[in-house]
């Protein structure tokens, strides 16, 4: 039997214990979820820092899709195809410079660094979480985010999992809700420059062809 209190002449139901934990999950899902990490985020990296990307996200209680693909487009990033799936959406796009990434509006909490490191490059990218928040650890899955780098991988932290040029960066919900940011690094092969030119610079020089016929004499 469900307990009850009197309250203004009214009889309040206290729900049960269990229902109540059932309620608090399902608040704290989607608190997390209103997150900016609470996405899959697969992304393509090439050589000259431009690339695109595809990300599964949750939806904005007051959003709409011209609203959403206005937020994922700037002067650098453009979006290729926006499409809503019940709470969430999908959106898929490109951009001509990673490090500008944050001119998008949605994307404003995300800062991407390039440097070089020795023959390789090293691609930094912090992510901002503005409403951190600590709870029990359960395993529930939280963001992925893949990015695919136009070099062999060879090293990167934290929560990182590679394979050849891809790495993949994977929390759970209360790792990812609990911090205020978040800072993933990769380090990569540099992809090789102007590899066309170094092979024709390593060709031998073409000789020139020895003369055919006899030279004359001199008249005396």
């Amino acid at each position: 039997m469900t307990p009850s209190v009197p309250h203004g002449g009214t009889l309040l139901r206290l729900a049960p214990p269990r229902r109540v934990r059932i309620l608090r999950s399902l608040l704290l899902c989607a608190f997390v979820c209103a997150l900016p990490g609470c996405v899959t985020y697969d992304g393509t990296l090439k050589a000259d820092g431009s690339g695109s990307f595809e990300m599964t996200y949750a939806m904005p209680q007051d959003g709409t899709p011209d609203a959403e693909k206005k937020r994922y487009t700037s002067d650098h990033v453009t979006v290729d195809s926006w499409q809503q799936n019940g709470k969430s959406a999908t959106v898929k796009g490109h951009f001509d410079d990673v490090t500008r990434l944050s001119t998008a509006a949605a994307f404003k909490d995300v800062t991407v660094t390039r440097a070089q490191d020795g023959a390789d490059e090293r691609v930094t990218v912090k992510i901002v979480n503005p409403t951190p928040k600590t709870f029990k650890d359960t395993g529930t899955p939280g963001p992925k985010l893949t990015f695919h780098l136009p070099g062999t991988v060879r090293d990167a932290s934290p929560n990182a999992k590679v394979s050849g040029d891809t790495v993949t960066f994977a929390f759970t919900l209360a790792e990812w809700a609990k911090d205020g940011s978040h800072e993933l690094t990769v380090r990569y092969a540099a992809a090789a420059k102007d590899d066309a030119k170094k092979s024709d610079e390593a060709k031998p020089a073409a000789k020139e062809p020895a003369p055919t016929g006899k030279s004359k004499k001199k008249a005396h």
